[in-house]
């Protein structure tokens, strides 16, 4: 639900260990009211599960744990767009250090969000290095696992 942009800051602090991230600004996106409706799952009988009060108040929350958060210096929320899944941001991009990966989402309604991420990063980032997927391959940011350290 949130792609996490910028320079260095966050600290988080778990069981006596302090852990150093390497951004300082998040972006989020609103929910869109055909989340319950049209949102692309595995199984399609869990939407009608969905309840979109209770999705939002918990977006919410999200959104000002993460304002709040020692480090965070910015939040950039977007709207949905009308796209049913925008609220699943990561989705759109891929971001490691100062790149950032436009992905091509696999669902075909998804792959237009990815133009509002793109718009936002050049206007707010426009110092990050960007970088577009190849077409033919599609990759949904989510599926991405970040180890935090190179290999």
């Amino acid at each position: 639900m949130v792609n996490i942009a910028a320079k260095r800051g966050l600290t988080i602090h778990h069981h006596n260990h302090a852990k150093k991230y390497l951004y300082r600004h998040a972006i989020v996106r609103a929910i869109d009211a055909s989340l319950p409706q049209q949102a692309q799952c595995m199984d399609a009988s869990l939407r009608s599960h969905l309840d979109l009060t209770l999705a939002r108040q918990q977006h919410d929350e999200l959104v000002k744990a993460i304002s709040s958060a020692p480090g965070i210096t910015g939040v950039t929320e977007l709207p949905s767009d009308g796209h049913a899944d925008s609220v699943f941001i990561e989705d759109t991009a891929v971001v490691l250090g100062d790149t950032v990966l436009f992905t091509h989402p696999g669902a075909n309604s998804r792959q237009s969000e990815v133009q509002r991420i793109r718009e936002t990063f050049q206007q707010r980032f426009p110092q990050m290095k960007m970088k577009e997927m190849a077409y033919g391959g599609t990759l949904d940011g989510g599926d991405v696992l970040y180890t935090g350290k190179p290999y």
